[in-house]
């Protein structure tokens, strides 16, 4: 995973002067074995570590990890996070992912940042998510 990500952050390093085709093309690869790598690991770690973490951790453990991630993740990571999780759910994860959050935390959300996360999509995608 190492070395992929690495790859991938050189890719974009060669691409980023002058946006040129060879470049792009390298970093299109390296992006794309990263996520082959990436994806795979992330199904290793559902099929083998939340299993095990069902197993071994208690509640009061579990939500110590969540409370963690909320307290030291920065608030524009964690609202970008909010996003791209949003994006992929179907209407039933949707609808628990925001039933978790506080009252105002959805209004801001849906008022202010789901806006701001679709400029951000349309800037980097040319498209809205």
């Amino acid at each position: 995973m190492a070395a992929s990500l690495a790859a991938a952050e050189a890719a974009v390093l060669a691409w980023e002067p002058a946006a040129a085709e060879d470049e792009r093309d390298a970093l299109v690869a390296a992006l794309t074995e990263h996520r082959t790598l990436l994806t795979e690991h992330l199904d290793d770690e559902e099929r083998e570590l939340l299993p095990l973490a069902a197993r071994q951790l208690r509640v009061p453990e579990w939500n110590a990890l969540g409370e963690h991630f909320l307290t030291s993740t920065p608030t524009p990571k964690l609202l970008l996070f909010l996003g791209i999780v949003l994006e992929d759910a179907n209407p039933s994860e949707h609808a628990m992912v925001l039933g978790g959050l506080p009252r105002p935390a959805r209004l801001l959300w849906s008022l202010v940042c789901r806006p701001l996360y679709d400029r951000r999509v349309r800037t980097v995608r040319g498209t809205r998510p």
